[in-house]
């Protein structure tokens, strides 16, 4: 409903309440102090005593005033900033952003009081403790300001905490190398760690196995330097065939290195016999040349 004496001022009936707008509709805050937070299904102004008469469903009518001297609305919250965190996040402010807030609004967590920093009609801060960012699930938030008392809750999530090794790795250099059985290999076998955007990742402890051929590598195990890398040398194995390495670290799929130890009777493996990195390989091959 269009107010058709105040400019950019209207009125709209909800599910919770009557709520009111002065800025062509830009932030929306509940109109009137005690109403019920029940289902409105028709509104009315009576303009000559500007009071908006309003309908409930079960909760009789209710006149509200709206003078021409201008809405004073309540707060209202439009967004949070951020709207989530893993769990077991350090203390720190969230910040609460939407319309009317005063000096004396009070950010309330889950109904609780939050210590509370005012910065503009549109924004407050609210220093979030470690204990409330411990739990998982959804916080609920709210405003509570003398004279228009609560808000509606909007939701903050709680979320699982990231693995501390939550990363990828994949093979850097070193695969499909082909030489000598019993013969040290040029090529390092090395793999690279990233996170889920990409960037290297620096610090984290990868294990090598020889899983097949009776090859040795050494060291057996790494840490990835500041460029993701972590290597290991491979010795393969007497017989000739197949040679198998995978590398692993917490919180990371394994990736696995095919090798091989060849002799004159060689044949090629093609990619739809090569053996997963994590199962043991059931071809039994005499030489290894790598399509």
């Amino acid at each position: 409903m269009v107010d058709p004496d105040l400019p950019n001022t209207l009125y709209a009936a909800t599910d919770i309440g009557v709520f009111a707008t002065n800025n062509g509709g830009g932030s929306w805050s509940p109109l009137g102090s005690g109403l019920p937070l029940v289902p409105v299904l028709a509104i009315k102004l009576h303009r000559p005593s500007r009071i908006l008469r309003a309908a409930t469903h079960g909760r009789s009518m209710w006149d509200l005033s709206v003078p021409t001297s201008g809405l004073a609305l309540g707060p209202s919250v439009i967004s949070l900033a951020p709207p989530f965190t893993p769990a077991g996040t350090a203390a720190f402010s969230l910040v609460v952003n939407g319309a009317n807030f005063q000096a004396t609004s009070v950010v309330r967590w889950n109904g609780s009081d939050r210590s509370t920093t005012f910065v503009n009609d549109s924004q407050l801060s609210a220093k979030l403790t470690a204990t409330d960012l411990n739990l998982l699930g959804v916080a609920q938030v709210s405003i509570y300001t003398p004279g228009y008392g609560e808000t509606s809750d909007v939701t903050f999530a709680v979320t699982p905490a990231i693995p501390a090794y939550a990363h990828t790795l994949s093979a850097s250099a070193g695969q499909y190398q082909n030489a000598a059985p019993g013969s040290l290999l040029p090529i390092a076998l090395t793999v690279r760690a990233t996170d889920s955007l990409g960037k290297s990742k620096a610090g984290l402890p990868v294990t090598f196995a020889a899983t097949n051929g009776g090859g040795q590598v050494n060291p057996s195990s790494a840490v990835t330097d500041a460029n993701g890398l972590a290597s290991t040398k491979l010795t393969l194995g007497s017989a000739a065939g197949l040679n198998v390495v995978n590398a692993t670290s917490p919180g990371a799929q394994p990736v696995g290195f095919l090798e091989g130890a060849n002799n004159p009777d060689c044949r090629s493996i093609t990619s739809s016999t090569r053996p997963r990195a994590t199962i043991k390989p059931r071809l039994q091959a005499r030489c290894c040349r790598f399509p």
